[in-house]
C-alpha cells in the first residue's frame, strides 16, 4: 500500500510541478517567464549548497553541473533543440507525449490520452485550455502540482495510473535525445526525482507497453 503524502510533501510536489512543467511545455523563445525560469535554474545549480526535493546533494550538483555549459543566452541552440525535441516541424527526437509511446499506432490522442481524459472528466478537473494533448509531459508536471494543492486525495491514483507509467520513460528519452545541456540537465532531474517519489512513497505504477 502506497505511503500517504504529508503537507510538507504536498508543497514539495507543487514546487516540482510548477517548476519543471513550464520548461518542457513552453518554447524559451515564445515565453519570456520560461526563459527567465531557465536562467534561475541555472543560477540556483551554482548555489554552495543545493536543495531540491527526494533527491540528495551529491546528486544535485552533478546533475546542475550540467548548466554549465549553457552561457545562459537564449540563441538558437537552446530555443533550436526545444523545437528538434517537442515541436518539429521534423520528425520529434522525443515527443512529450505519453500515448505516442504506449500506443502500437505511436499516435497522439491514442488509448493512454483518452483514459486520461475520461479520468480527468470523472473527477471534475478540466485541463484542456488549448489543443494538445492532455498526457504532454509538461502539462503532467503542472497536473502534479495542481493536484497537490487542490485535490491531493486523486494525487497517488493520478501518479499510479497516469504519469509514473509514462512520465520517467519519457524523460529519459529526452535526456537520450537532447543535444543542449539544458534539456539534458533537467531531463535527468525530472526523470530522477519521480523514481525518487515512486520509491519513497512505495507507489505502483500500473503497467503501459511502450513501443517506441
Amino acid at each position: 500500500m502506497a505511503k500517504a503524502f504529508s503537507g510538507a510533501e504536498f508543497t514539495a510536489l507543487q514546487y516540482i510541478g510548477n517548476t519543471l512543467g513550464p520548461v518542457f511545455l513552453q518554447d524559451p523563445k515564445e515565453s519570456h517567464e520560461t526563459y527567465e525560469l531557465l536562467k534561475a535554474l541555472k543560477s540556483f545549480g551554482e548555489a554552495d549548497v543545493i536543495e531540491w526535493p527526494y533527491l540528495e546533494e551529491p546528486r544535485l550538483k552533478e546533475i546542475f553541473g550540467e548548466l554549465d555549459a549553457w552561457d545562459g543566452e537564449l540563441n538558437e541552440a537552446l530555443y533550436g533543440d526545444f523545437r528538434r525535441l517537442f515541436i518539429g516541424p521534423a520528425r520529434l527526437a522525443a515527443p512529450p507525449y505519453g500515448s505516442v509511446y504506449t500506443d502500437s499506432d505511436l499516435v497522439m490522442f491514442g488509448k493512454s490520452c483518452m483514459e486520461l481524459r475520461e479520468w480527468l472528466r470523472a473527477n471534475g478537473i478540466n485541463m484542456q485550455s488549448d489543443n494538445m494533448p492532455e498526457d504532454h509531459v509538461g502539462k503532467l508536471m503542472l497536473l502534479m502540482a495542481w493536484l497537490a494543492d487542490a485535490k491531493p486525495d486523486l494525487l497517488t491514483e493520478f501518479l499510479e495510473q497516469h504519469f509514473l507509467p509514462v512520465g520517467p520513460y519519457i524523460f529519459e528519452e529526452i535526456y537520450k535525445n537532447a543535444q543542449h545541456p539544458v534539456y539534458k540537465a533537467l531531463a535527468i532531474l525530472a526523470k530522477e526525482t519521480l523514481e525518487a517519489i515512486e520509491l519513497e512513497h512505495e507507489l505502483k505504477p500500473r503497467y503501459l507497453r511502450k513501443y517506441r
